[in-house]
């Protein structure tokens, strides 16, 4: 069995700023689950959810960094 593996999208965001959200995404079997949060970087209290995105080739690329 794998290990799932979060990775920390290191969201642009192009007026400046940013609002206390944070995406993560780990590969999984035909595509990624992709997590989103709000909150302080601690905590995340204030909700969150999370969908799958299939790509099958793993072809999404997008800067990342450990979470």
């Amino acid at each position: 069995m794998s290990k799932l593996t979060w990775e920390w999208i290191d969201d642009k965001w192009p007026h400046g700023g940013k609002p206390d959200g944070f995406t993560y995404r780990a590969k999984v079997r035909g595509g990624w689950l992709v997590s989103v949060w709000a909150g302080t970087p601690s905590k995340h209290e204030s909700g969150g959810g999370l969908t799958f995105v299939p790509d099958p080739d793993h072809a999404w690329v997008v800067d990342t960094r450990k979470a």
